[in-house]
């Protein structure tokens, strides 16, 4: 159940992703009718009044579906994901599910809104911190990095993909802590505060599963580079493939998130 939810819904979110930016694409298309902008301010000064106005106001109507459009999917969006975490967490942890509870969902992504700005905050001020310790090293070593400038490349670029790795796995790990804490009591701030104690009081069982969490994803990816290459041609088949990794990946993460808590 748990891979079907996440697959349907990001299937589902995809699919309508793709569909409104081709119809916006097509819209665009209609509307400047193969001209720059350039040439479209160029036409507008010749024309009369009635055909400028005419223009703008269908400049007019592309704007306001094009927000309106993107508007929708984004609530859509957010609504669907807080119903599916709802069905998700509420199958793991053996809980019935009520329907007209699950708008708390809502609210806690609303509030853990700021937490992730400033985790993405973090990540940023690492990864500059990583970059410059990494530089000043090649400076040290200049005449190592001259001489072995592919593999001195690689290198930064392998440091700074597994600095980004870490991070996103690590916060996907904390934020199924808080829905873990948040499924049992439904109360959202204590939830986040319950979630901190967690980590304090099983810290060590938590950094097994990061650590054997980044390895098995990495087995992963390890794995999916040679089938990617061998359907570089088929990009359809490429992205459902990665799509169900990702959520297969996800469905195990918290499976063994919440078998390793309530572990005697």
């Amino acid at each position: 159940m748990i891979f079907l939810v996440d697959f349907i819904f990001l299937a589902v979110l995809f699919t309508l992703v793709t569909g409104l930016t081709q119809l916006l694409e097509d819209k665009a298309t209609d509307v400047m009718q193969g001209k720059t902008p350039n040439e479209i301010q160029e036409i507008l000064l010749k024309a009369t009044a009635e055909q400028s106005l005419a223009y703008v106001t269908e400049l007019q109507y592309f704007v306001i579906f094009a927000v309106v459009g993107i508007f929708l999917l984004l609530l859509f969006s957010f609504l669907t994901f807080g119903l599916t975490q709802a069905l998700i967490w509420h199958h793991l942890l053996e809980k019935k599910f009520e329907f007209k509870k699950h708008w708390r969902w809502d609210a806690l992504h609303v509030v853990l809104f700021i937490p992730a700005l400033f985790y993405v905050l973090c990540y940023v001020i690492v990864a500059f911190i990583a970059a410059l310790l990494i530089n000043g090293f090649w400076q040290v070593f200049s005449t190592f990095y001259f001489q072995y400038t592919s593999f001195a490349d690689g290198l930064q670029s392998f440091v700074s993909g597994m600095i980004q790795f870490c991070f996103i796995v690590f916060g996907g790990i904390l934020l199924f802590l808080i829905y873990y804490t948040f499924t049992k009591e439904y109360k959202v701030w204590k939830s986040i505060g319950d979630t901190f104690s967690l980590i304090k009081s099983k810290w060590k069982r938590l950094v097994v599963v990061f650590l054997f969490s980044v390895l098995t994803s990495s087995v992963l990816a390890l794995i999916m580079l040679p089938l990617r290459r061998m359907l570089e041609n088929f990009s359809v088949i490429a992205m459902a493939l990665d799509l169900a990794v990702i959520v297969l990946f996800l469905a195990w993460l918290r499976i063994y998130l919440v078998s390793s808590l309530e572990e005697n």
